[in-house]
Protein backbone atom coordinates (compact mmCIF):
# COMPACT_ATOMS: atom_id res chain seq x y z
CA UNK A 1 0.00 0.00 0.00
CA UNK A 2 1.20 3.21 -0.85
CA UNK A 3 0.13 6.88 -0.27
CA UNK A 4 1.35 9.92 -1.38
CA UNK A 5 1.01 13.21 -0.68
CA UNK A 6 2.32 16.92 -2.19
CA UNK A 7 2.49 19.24 0.95
CA UNK A 8 3.67 22.02 -0.33
CA UNK A 9 3.83 23.20 -4.07
CA UNK A 10 5.37 26.67 -4.92
CA UNK A 11 7.89 28.39 -7.24
CA UNK A 12 10.58 28.35 -5.17
CA UNK A 13 9.73 24.94 -2.84
CA UNK A 14 7.93 21.58 -3.37
CA UNK A 15 7.59 19.24 -1.01
CA UNK A 16 6.37 15.26 -0.96
CA UNK A 17 5.91 12.54 1.19
CA UNK A 18 5.41 8.46 -0.20
CA UNK A 19 4.37 6.00 2.74
CA UNK A 20 4.83 2.80 1.56
CA UNK A 21 3.99 -0.65 3.77
CA UNK A 22 4.00 -3.91 2.67
CA UNK A 23 3.20 -7.41 3.85
CA UNK A 24 5.53 -10.34 3.22
CA UNK A 25 3.46 -13.96 3.52
CA UNK A 26 4.92 -17.20 1.77
CA UNK A 27 4.04 -20.75 1.88
CA UNK A 28 5.59 -23.57 0.13
CA UNK A 29 2.31 -25.36 -1.64
CA UNK A 30 3.51 -28.35 -3.30
CA UNK A 31 7.36 -29.94 -3.65
CA UNK A 32 6.08 -33.07 -4.43
CA UNK A 33 6.71 -34.68 -0.95
CA UNK A 34 10.03 -34.01 -1.02
CA UNK A 35 12.17 -31.48 1.49
CA UNK A 36 15.06 -29.75 0.06
CA UNK A 37 18.23 -29.09 1.95
CA UNK A 38 20.80 -26.70 2.11
CA UNK A 39 24.73 -27.35 2.13
CA UNK A 40 26.26 -28.59 5.12
CA UNK A 41 24.24 -29.48 7.85
CA UNK A 42 21.14 -29.07 6.54
CA UNK A 43 19.76 -26.73 8.97
CA UNK A 44 17.88 -24.36 6.14
CA UNK A 45 15.19 -26.32 4.40
CA UNK A 46 12.12 -26.10 2.10
CA UNK A 47 9.46 -27.95 3.15
CA UNK A 48 5.65 -28.24 2.03
CA UNK A 49 3.30 -25.97 3.84
CA UNK A 50 6.48 -23.77 5.77
CA UNK A 51 7.59 -20.65 4.50
CA UNK A 52 10.35 -20.35 2.29
CA UNK A 53 13.84 -19.05 4.62
CA UNK A 54 13.11 -21.65 7.81
CA UNK A 55 16.03 -22.84 9.60
CA UNK A 56 15.76 -26.51 11.59
CA UNK A 57 17.59 -27.70 14.76
CA UNK A 58 17.32 -28.67 17.77
CA UNK A 59 16.66 -26.95 20.77
CA UNK A 60 19.93 -25.26 22.52
CA UNK A 61 19.66 -25.37 26.31
CA UNK A 62 22.70 -23.60 27.40
CA UNK A 63 26.46 -24.70 27.74
CA UNK A 64 28.34 -27.17 29.97
CA UNK A 65 29.37 -25.09 32.47
CA UNK A 66 31.99 -27.41 33.81
CA UNK A 67 33.51 -27.65 30.33
CA UNK A 68 31.82 -25.12 27.50
CA UNK A 69 30.13 -27.49 25.37
CA UNK A 70 26.80 -26.82 23.85
CA UNK A 71 24.05 -28.29 25.33
CA UNK A 72 20.32 -29.28 23.73
CA UNK A 73 17.45 -30.43 25.01
CA UNK A 74 16.45 -34.26 24.31
CA UNK A 75 12.57 -33.39 23.28
CA UNK A 76 11.01 -36.48 21.63
CA UNK A 77 10.30 -39.80 23.75
CA UNK A 78 11.05 -43.05 21.80
CA UNK A 79 9.75 -44.96 24.74
CA UNK A 80 11.52 -47.01 27.10
CA UNK A 81 13.13 -44.18 28.74
CA UNK A 82 14.79 -43.00 25.01
CA UNK A 83 14.81 -39.19 24.22
CA UNK A 84 16.57 -37.99 21.40
CA UNK A 85 17.10 -34.41 19.87
CA UNK A 86 14.00 -33.66 17.13
CA UNK A 87 14.77 -31.22 14.64
CA UNK A 88 12.13 -28.47 15.05
CA UNK A 89 11.83 -24.92 13.26
CA UNK A 90 13.92 -22.35 15.21
CA UNK A 91 13.18 -19.51 13.08
CA UNK A 92 12.10 -17.57 9.68
CA UNK A 93 14.91 -15.31 8.37
CA UNK A 94 12.18 -13.02 6.18
CA UNK A 95 11.33 -9.48 7.03
CA UNK A 96 7.83 -9.83 8.01
CA UNK A 97 6.48 -6.53 7.18
CA UNK A 98 8.30 -3.10 5.84
CA UNK A 99 7.14 0.49 6.46
CA UNK A 100 8.90 3.48 4.28
CA UNK A 101 8.80 7.19 4.37
CA UNK A 102 10.34 9.17 1.69
CA UNK A 103 10.25 12.73 2.04
CA UNK A 104 11.52 14.97 -0.66
CA UNK A 105 12.40 18.83 -0.86
CA UNK A 106 13.27 20.47 -3.92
Amino acid sequence: MQIDSKNIVGKELTWTTSFNFSVNRNKITDLKGQVITGSGDAVNRAVEGQPLGIFYTVEFAGVDPANGDALYYKNTDLGGGNWINQLQVITIRQTQWLLAILILNL
